[in-house]
C-alpha cells in the first residue's frame, strides 16, 4: 500500500491533504511524508510508525536516547551527524554491526559512507526528522557530546508493531568502535524507566488507532503484559 493510501486509511490525513503534498512534490521535489509534516496534515510520529510499517525497518524514538556512545561519537562527531540525519546509538561485535537511527533509511549515499566510517555492517531504525534534529542538539548540546563510559542498557528501540525492545551495548576489543561502559545523565531528564513507561502507553494508543482504522491486525501487534 502507499503511504499516502495508508496514512489516508488510518484516518490521520485526508485524501485533499494527500493530493496538496503531492502537487508540492511534483513540483519541488522532496519526500511525500516529509512534505505532509511540514504542511502540519500528519504528525511526525504517526508518520515514522506508517513508514515503518511499508518499509519494514524498526523506528525508535529519538527522545528514549540517554547518551551515545563515545567510540562510535569519535567517528561520528555532530557535524557528520547533523549532515547525514542520523545518530549512532550501539555496536553489536558479534555480527559487526552499527545500529543507527535515520530520518531517511533508504538513503544508499549516507548508508554506503556510514559503512566506510565504521567499517562495519549499517543497520538502520526510522526516526522523525525534526525528533531527530532535536535529540542531536540536546545529545551534544553546546558544550560537546553527551556519551556513554561504562556498558549499560542501550536506548529504547521498537520494532514495526510498536513492542518495545532494550538492548544492551556489548563489549569488543577489535579496533572496531568499542562499546562504552558508564551513561551520563542530563539534569532534569526523567528515568528510562519512566520514559519508556509513558512512551510504551503513547506507543500502544497509537497502535489502538491504526487497529480500528483498519491498517493494522490486532495479531501483529504485542500482546499486553
Amino acid at each position: 500500500m502507499r503511504l499516502g493510501e495508508m496514512l489516508i486509511k488510518a484516518g490521520v490525513t485526508t485524501e485533499l491533504n494527500v493530493n496538496a503534498a503531492l502537487a508540492e512534490q511534483r513540483r519541488w521535489g522532496g519526500k511525500l511524508g516529509q512534505i505532509l509534516v511540514r504542511m502540519g496534515a500528519v504528525p511526525e510520529q504517526m508518520l515514522v510508525l506508517a513508514l515503518s510499517r511499508q518499509l519494514g525497518i524498526p523506528w525508535l524514538d529519538p527522545g528514549t536516547i540517554e547518551a551515545l556512545p563515545e567510540a562510535l561519537v569519535q567517528r561520528l562527531p555532530r557535524n557528520a551527524c547533523e549532515q547525514y540525519r542520523v545518530l549512532p546509538l550501539q555496536y553489536l561485535s558479534e555480527q559487526r554491526v552499527v545500529k543507527v537511527a535515520m530520518a531517511d533509511p533508504l538513503d544508499l549515499v549516507v548508508l554506503d559512507d556510514l559503512r566506510r566510517v565504521f567499517g562495519t555492517r549499517i543497520e538502520p531504525l526510522i526516526v522523525g526528522e525534526q525528533a531527530l534534529a532535536g535529540a542531536i542538539r540536546r545529545l551534544f548540546g553546546a558544550q560537546g557530546s553527551t556519551v556513554l563510559r561504562e556498558e549499560t542498557s542501550g536506548p529504547v528501540l521498537m520494532d514495526n508493531s510498536g513492542e518495545v525492545r532494550l538492548s544492551g551495548i556489548p563489549r569488543t576489543a577489535s579496533p572496531s568502535p568499542a562499546p562504552p561502559t558508564a551513561p551520563t545523565t542530563q539534569p532534569g531528564v526523567p528515568p528510562l524507566a519512566q520514559r519508556v513507561a509513558t512512551h510504551a502507553h503513547n506507543v500502544r494508543a497509537v497502535a489502538d488507532l491504526l487497529v480500528a482504522r483498519g491498517v493494522v491486525r490486532h495479531d501483529e501487534l504485542p500482546r499486553r503484559r
